[in-house]
């Protein structure tokens, strides 16, 4: 191939190029600044142009659809009823539903967070020789389990007691082995009247322990007066309850951008069958402080 060949056919090219450019210049770029109304003139026959593509295209809405949409304009209230009769749900009507499939999956996460705990814990070394004889080394489980709450627990400590609370140490840990279930879920007015209530029946039953050991130091600067021993542990055998969860906005009907949020509570009905013992003091110890189960059970839901 002679160069006087490769510089023709590489100036040809740039020819077309360029006459190309032009040419799309010419048809589709403005040169000049448009004004105003030339600006939305041009905008809606853009937007003509591709509404019709897609009408052509798509499924005609049915007329039926088309009438019983209700603009949002009318209110929350309206708006659910409109979902509600879309979904074909009647509140006072509709029987409540199981969740099997619900269940299975709360299952699956609950078994997958129980292994990721338990792989986790088991790669960390323990230095605490003295602990070997504690029920959170009874079996290989509860070791790799004791170790990785340690180290959660006096991370997030660390630094912020001031030297008041010393390192923890998990006397018991037992992570359970049953699985939650829900059932009889259904729909419920809200007392907000812009959301719907979803109520499930919730009852799990299992053995979920938690033993904690520590000290508390007494210290006016620069002496050290004294240190009390504490321990405390939580079984918990069965919780039992109504289930009740929102979706709504934040903010107010005037403020609808507030973004969204999930509201989850249990009903003051639930059932808690748990069990709190403690031991306070190194020389004389004092067994299960009065209160000290019920506060403690009081606070967990």
């Amino acid at each position: 191939m002679s160069m006087a060949f490769l510089q023709g056919f590489v100036a040809g090219q740039l020819v077309l190029v360029i006459i190309l450019f032009m040419l799309f210049r010419y048809f589709f770029i403005e040169t000049k600044p448009a004004t105003h109304a030339k600006r939305r003139a041009a905008l809606r026959e853009r937007t003509r142009l591709i509404q019709a593509s897609l009408d052509a295209r798509c499924l005609p809405m049915s007329a039926n659809t088309s009438k019983l949409r209700v603009p949002y304009e009318q209110g929350s209230q309206a708006c659910l009823l409109d979902m509600l009769h879309r979904l074909d749900y009647e509140l006072p009507m509709h029987a409540p539903e199981t969740l099997t499939w619900l269940n299975v999956l709360l299952a699956q996460l609950c078994l997958h967070y129980r292994q990721s705990v338990l792989q986790s814990g088991s790669h960390m070394p323990s230095f605490d020789t003295a602990s070997d004889t504690l029920p959170s080394m009874a079996t290989a489980e509860k070791a790799a389990a004791k170790r990785l709450l340690e180290r959660a627990l006096n991370t997030a400590l660390d630094g912020h007691t001031h030297g008041v609370l010393g390192a923890i140490t998990v006397t018991d840990v037992d992570l359970g082995t049953g699985y939650p279930t829900l059932s009889n879920a259904r729909i419920r007015p809200s007392n907000d009247p812009r959301c719907l209530r979803l109520e499930v029946d919730l009852e799990y039953k299992d053995l979920l322990c938690i033993g904690l050991d520590t000290q508390v130091h007494f210290r006016v600067a620069p002496w050290h007066l004294g240190s009390l021993a504490v321990a405390m542990c939580l079984r918990v055998e069965r919780l039992a309850g109504t289930m009740a969860m929102e979706v709504g906005p934040c903010g107010t009907e005037q403020d609808p951008l507030a973004g969204l949020e999930l509201r989850v509570c249990m009903y003051p009905d639930f059932v808690l069958d748990g069990h709190v013992s403690s031991v306070l003091g190194s020389k004389s110890k004092l067994h299960d402080v009065p209160k000290m189960e019920e506060l403690l059970l009081s606070q967990l839901p």
